[in-house]
Formats: structure tokens, sequence, C-alpha cells
């Protein structure tokens, strides 16, 4: 451990991504979760870490959306918690080093409207992307635009209304040429998939190579997806 990182765990000790409590770890220790929460974590690995889409190649994903994993996403995106997106990103980041076989040139993510950006205060999916980013050591690139606020998809209820919902939300970032590209793009979590595959169409139609995806966890149904 760095002496400044050290300094600044004993200062402002990290705390438990899924219950908050204080982290008192000792060098070496990167652990992101406490011992009480650690065995109860709801892992993923394997050919269970992957979801399949319409367009995008697989999505990788390091836990189920259940249980702790889910209150600590709700946590992050309602509760204006923006410093978990770096936990998040670093559980993702180490599960696609462990488990993910494909090879992109950049990272990218599902981005918010601009009206549901406002409300939140920051925009999860981009944090979390940056950290992954940062942890690949792969440029972080915006390539797409929400531009109609639909509705949000959590309140959609099954596949077919949730593809119709986010039909043409999502455009091209201008002047964003993703021609031959591999990307990874980035979200939260992923149920159907129907969002992650509206945005790998655009890019697709706009020249990409290959969209694959990956997320911090996948509800129960995607689980054989």
């Amino acid at each position: 451990m760095k002496p400044f990182t050290g300094l600044l765990n004993l200062l402002f000790p990290p705390r438990c991504t899924f219950c908050g409590k204080l982290l008192w770890k000792p060098d070496g220790d990167d652990s992101l979760a406490c011992h009480e929460c650690r065995p109860l974590l709801p892992r993923l690995t394997g050919a269970d870490c992957e979801s399949r889409g319409d367009f995008f190649t697989a999505c990788i994903s390091p836990f189920l959306y259940q249980d702790m994993v889910r209150t600590a996403v709700l946590r992050m995106k309602f509760g204006r918690t923006e410093a978990l997106t770096i936990p998040l990103g670093h559980y993702i980041a180490t599960c696609l080093q462990e488990e993910g076989s494909l090879s992109f040139d950049c990272i990218s993510w599902v981005p918010l409207s601009k009206k549901r950006r406002a409300q939140r205060g920051f925009d999860q999916a981009r944090g979390i992307a940056k950290q992954i980013a940062e942890d690949l050591r792969v440029p972080l690139i915006q390539v797409l635009d929400k531009v109609r606020d639909a509705a949000a998809q959590s309140s959609m209820q099954g596949r077919d209304a949730r593809r119709s919902n986010i039909k043409g939300a999502y455009t091209l970032h201008p002047g964003m040429d993703v021609a031959g590209k591999r990307i990874l793009l980035i979200d939260d979590v992923i149920t159907t998939g129907s969002t992650l595959s509206e945005c790998a169409r655009v890019l697709l139609e706009a020249g990409a190579d290959m969209v694959c995806a990956a997320t911090f966890a996948k509800t129960p149904e995607n689980r054989k997806d």
C-alpha cells in the first residue's frame, strides 16, 4: 500500500459497498466488502456471468440483482451516493479480467437524459464506466446521447413493453465516429437487455464492429439468458 493511500485510509477509512460499515483494512487488503457481507453476496462466475441480447455480443455481470446488491444499487441511484460508482466499477473490472474473453477499443456507457441526470445529480453509468476505464487502462469515450426521456424501464412490464418504450431514445453522440470499433458498453443493471440492445443497435448501424456490455448486476430472470 502506498504511504499516501494508507494515510487517507486512516483519516477517511473506506466503507463496505453493501452495508456501509467502516473497513479497517490491513495493508494489501483491497476488499470492497466487510467480512459479514462478503460470504452472503450473490456472486456469479463462469457462464452464469453472461447475458445475451439482440445486438450486443454478451453482457458480463459479477452479481445477481437481489438482496444487498439491489440495496447498494438503489442507494447509489436514488440516495445520491455517487461515491458508490467507484467500488461498483472495481467489481465489474475485476469480473471482466477474470471471466471476460472479449477485447475492445474503448469503453462507454448507457447515458441518462438531461432531465434525469439533473434530477439525480450525476450519471451513474458514466461514473461506473470511468472507474472501469481507469482500472483496465482503456479509453473512456461518450458514444451515445439519450435524446428522448422515456419512462423508467423498471416501470415497464415484459420484454416487448421495454423494447417499445426505449425505441429511438438513443442517438450517436455528435461528431462521433465508431466505424470499425469494438465497444464495451456499461450500465448498472441488466434486466431484459432491451436498453443495451437498443444502444448496441444504434452503434452497429453507425458502423461499430462489435458491441459487448457489462453491468454490476443482472436480474434473476436473466440468469440463463
